[in-house]
């Protein structure tokens, strides 16, 4: 797997496991260290790194085709956010264990925060960017009628690109990208019939905004970020996802 730097996302986003992948940014430049975190993130949510897999610097550098000075940066952050943790040979890791509940938490963090954000721009949008929060709409709906994953994955950024920067809370914004981070990165390629449910929240979301009702706007936000969690949830519960945690060892919470 070959990682080239890229400007925000590409216009194709492939799964993680594919060859000469240039990783999508989520409105930013990735550096080649950042691109192995994401990379690795998302295999271990898409199962591709199962609970308990034993995985080294030299195996990680060798699979993605980098140097393993990025995926020491890689393993060290990973371990912060409670994905891996030390193996039980000299310079191994493991992937932890995760739970319904360490998933849930990250969407209930996550919805908190969207919700406070949205609510805040909900009061803060002006026409310019009201505008500019319509057209992602109309892209992602283009999107869904196409059944165009990569590209309901940039609308969707899109959309809630214009309503966190409107909201004007930089501190915020920080924190949320931390809770970012811990979802997956190609939600809708795990989740596919998630998208019906997620035009009409986006739907109603936009509404809210425009009608300046920041209640409104901030339930359908949380109510949004919920379902989604707990869609995800159900399909890893139907595709085998979780494995028990060592009754030796404490569950991992990645956050």
């Amino acid at each position: 797997m070959t990682l080239v730097d890229g400007p925000g996302r590409s216009d194709s986003v492939p799964p993680p496991s594919a060859k000469a992948l240039r990783r999508p940014g989520r409105g930013r430049v990735l550096s080649v260290s950042d691109q192995v975190t994401e990379i690795i993130r998302d295999m271990i949510w898409m199962g591709e790194l199962p609970a308990g897999e034993q995985i080294t610097h030299e195996q990680i550098a060798e699979t993605l085709d980098v140097s393993t000075m990025p995926v020491r940066e890689t393993l060290l952050r990973l371990t912060h956010e409670g994905l891996i943790e030390n193996g039980t040979k000299a310079r191994s890791y493991r992937v932890s264990a995760n739970t319904p509940n360490d998933v849930r938490d990250i969407y209930w963090l996550h919805s908190e925060l969207v919700g406070e954000l949205t609510a805040r721009a909900a009061l803060r949008l002006d026409d310019e960017q009201l505008s500019a929060l319509d057209r992602a709409h109309q892209q992602w709906l283009a999107a869904a009628k196409a059944a165009d994953v990569d590209a309901l994955e940039w609308a969707n950024d899109s959309f809630h690109r214009v309503i966190n920067l409107g909201a004007n809370a930089p501190k915020l914004v920080r924190f949320l990208l931390n809770t970012l981070r811990l979802i997956p990165h190609q939600y809708y390629r795990i989740v596919p019939q998630q998208v019906v449910d997620s035009t009409e929240a986006h739907t109603k979301i936009l509404k809210a905004i425009v009608a300046h009702d920041a209640q409104a706007a901030r339930t359908a936000a949380q109510q949004h970020v919920l379902d989604s969690g707990n869609e995800l949830v159900r399909i890893f519960e139907d595709n085998g996802y979780w494995v028990r945690p060592s009754a030796s060892a404490p569950s991992a919470v990645p956050h």
